[in-house]
């Protein structure tokens, strides 16, 4: 039985890709192979692709399959032209999930102090226990209002599955703000 999606959010994750939006970016891959951090950008590539089949988006998919056989392969560096592609496929995906995103945005309702604490308190808890479905409160985590910067490095901590360094982060923020939730 299929599950009911929430969000458009929830469907694409990784693939959101635009300014502004965290997530998987092209130049997070260029730069994850020219610093020969081939785990990294295998893990990247491989999101890249499993996200863009799941919407049914074959020349992407096929473009980081592409990339993700010959990191696996050992066959580095990428052609330029493997790499064109996929950013290419990537942008036109993007092209056409933009306004998918601006109209799931607009509709989204901001998250009360005590939602807010409850999902810290939540996501606290999921991190020391090592519990990999923590990945399934970033679209909460986006929500919350405060400490722009720190917000992003914890989103980007989990999405790495930096999971000691995510919970830093969450000290630090409750250090700044849950005091005035």
């Amino acid at each position: 039985m299929l599950r009911e999606y929430q969000s458009i959010k929830e469907i694409i994750g990784p693939l959101m890709i635009v300014e502004g939006v965290e997530g998987v970016k092209y130049n997070e891959i260029v730069e994850a192979l020219t610093s020969n951090n081939f785990t990294l950008a295998h893990r990247l590539v491989h999101s890249l692709k499993g996200n863009a089949g799941q919407i049914g988006k074959t020349a992407l998919e096929t473009a980081a399959n592409s990339i993700e056989i010959l990191i696996r392969d050992d066959n580095v560096p990428i052609p330029n032209k493997i790499m064109k592609l996929l950013e290419n496929e990537l942008e036109i995906v993007l092209a056409e999930l933009k306004p998918l995103l601006e109209n799931d945005q607009e509709e989204t309702e901001p998250l009360s102090p005590e939602q807010i604490l409850e999902l810290l308190n939540r996501l606290i808890d999921m991190l020391e226990n090592k519990n990999p479905k923590v990945m399934r409160l970033l679209d909460d985590v986006r929500l919350i209002p405060y400490e722009k910067e720190l917000m992003t490095e914890l989103i980007k901590q989990i999405e790495d599955y930096d999971f000691d360094v995510a919970l830093e982060i969450l000290d630090q923020l409750k250090k700044k703000e849950w005091h005035d939730l």
